[in-house]
């Protein structure tokens, strides 16, 4: 992986972003099934005798109200949490990868540089500024640590990250909360244009009508 082609922002696009979602494994058509699922959280039941297929280039868009339960259902598909009843199954060589809402996947202590340094420990320092430039990061930029960013420029780290991961699946838990509508409309065109399957949790109806091709 450390040999493939990498991202080269453009001349004059400091602060913008530049998306490209790429796959390693084309993975099996099948990618997840849930069969009779059941999800609750504190004693609450969220979701009764759910079942329900994603496959292979699908783009499901999960849409309820605040609070129902959609994070939730998104960590019990990934198998981060047990089911109340029912079963999950991820299909063969499905490699998933998840950009939390919180966006507590970066780790705070760390600088942008850091982080992307950490998951390519053979990248040159310039390769590292390079693909942190795609995402809008510049010059010194790369040194801050992440607790000191914005909630836009983590929701940019954070990509930047799983792109990095070249995910089959990409489970994406309101990743336009913090972007500004250049780095929106940069996702939605790299989420149009990829070849995995997308599940999509975000109150954006205007991005679930171009994007989505099943409603959850």
């Amino acid at each position: 992986l450390d040999r493939l082609p990498r991202l080269t922002p453009p001349p004059g696009s400091e602060g913008t972003m530049t998306l490209r979602l790429e796959i390693s494994e084309r993975g099996g058509d099948r990618v997840i099934a849930a069969e009779n699922l059941t999800v609750a959280i504190g004693g609450r039941t969220l979701m009764k005798n759910f079942s329900a297929t994603a496959n292979r280039a699908d783009v499901i868009a999960i849409v309820g109200p605040n609070g129902i339960g959609k994070t939730t259902l998104l960590k019990t598909l990934l198998r981060d949490r047990e089911p109340q009843g029912g079963e999950v199954r991820l299909g063969g060589s499905v490699t998933p990868a998840y950009f939390r809402q919180d966006l507590d996947q970066l780790p705070l202590a760390d600088t942008l540089y850091d982080v992307i340094a950490n998951l390519r420990p053979l990248w040159t320092r310039g390769a590292i500024q390079g693909h942190l430039g795609c995402f809008g990061f510049s010059g010194e930029e790369v040194f801050r640590p992440t607790r000191s960013l914005s909630g836009g420029e983590r929701a940019r780290v954070a990509l930047a990250v799983i792109v990095l991961q070249r995910a089959n699946l990409l489970v994406l838990d309101e990743p336009t909360n913090h972007l500004d509508v250049e780095s929106i409309e940069a996702l939605e065109d790299a989420i149009d244009e990829y070849e995995g399957t997308v599940l999509l949790v975000s109150h954006d109806r205007a991005l679930l009508r171009e994007l989505a091709t099943r409603v959850w």
